[in-house]
């Protein structure tokens, strides 16, 4: 195998690679938001409680 073609193959490899880091990172962005959300609304929903409580 020539040196050339093995520069292309490595270099197509981290293409590759940096484009698939590219598609995860929406995709962990959506599971992180999807995770945090109803976290965030019980929060929400427990702070309205106590200033219920405290009125």
């Amino acid at each position: 195998m020539p040196k050339d073609s093995l520069s292309v193959s490595t270099g197509f490899q981290s293409l590759a690679a940096s484009l698939a880091v590219l598609l995860m990172l929406p995709m962990l962005l959506m599971l992180l938001m999807l995770l945090t959300f109803p976290v965030l609304q019980s929060s929400v929903r427990l702070r309205q409680r106590y200033s219920d409580i405290n009125n």
